[in-house]
């Protein structure tokens, strides 16, 4: 039901945010899902409802036994989380929670969901991604939610930590403080 009523409505105020799309938007930019939001809920969970309007493509693939992904990552700026499980009802998910931590600078963790091959996702449906967060310190951090096109690089297999990045780009900035919900939504 909850997904229903985010549909409703990111499928009625998508004109107003076209409108209203942040400066930061790249016309370039290779920019997917076009449309989409998070919600925070202040504690230990968030959510996403994301869509695109035009095909998922323009994918490189750089070895041979590569097939493009996709993954959306909530960053954070601190450990305000230390781990999370997630999940998303995109075609072929992988959790990609458990690489948080290995190659982020700065402190910080990415906690991403991910699809082991993008060319499955379909133009106008609307997948949702689910993260349930653990661990962690500190009342508030700085966040973004961002997205990278993928590839198995490391090893010819189907798992997180194959996978290395290709191109990707910054939905929106913000912040969570413990005890108070966040939400966001873009389009492009």
């Amino acid at each position: 039901m909850k997904n229903a009523i985010k549909a409703l409505a990111l499928a009625t105020t998508g004109s107003l945010l076209a409108a209203a799309a942040p400066a930061s938007a790249s016309t370039t930019a290779k920019q997917y899902p076009h449309e989409g939001d998070l919600y925070y809920d202040g504690g230990r969970y968030a959510d996403s409802f994301f869509s695109s309007h035009a095909n998922y493509g323009n994918y490189v693939t750089n070895t041979f036994w590569s097939d493009p992904g996709l993954e959306i990552d909530i960053n954070t700026g601190t450990v305000f989380f230390s781990s999370c499980t997630s999940w998303s009802d995109m075609p072929k998910f992988y959790d990609d929670c458990v690489t948080a931590g290995y190659s982020e600078t700065g402190g910080g963790r990415s906690f991403g969901i991910g699809t082991y091959d993008l060319r499955l996702l379909q133009k106008g449906r609307g997948y949702t991604g689910e993260w349930y967060f653990s661990g962690g310190s500190g009342t508030s951090t700085s966040m973004s939610v961002s997205w990278q096109e993928v590839w198995k690089d490391f090893c010819p297999v189907e798992d997180p930590w194959c996978m290395n990045s290709n191109a990707g780009g910054r939905f929106f900035s913000g912040n969570f403080t413990r005890g108070s919900s966040f939400y966001q939504s873009w389009y492009y």
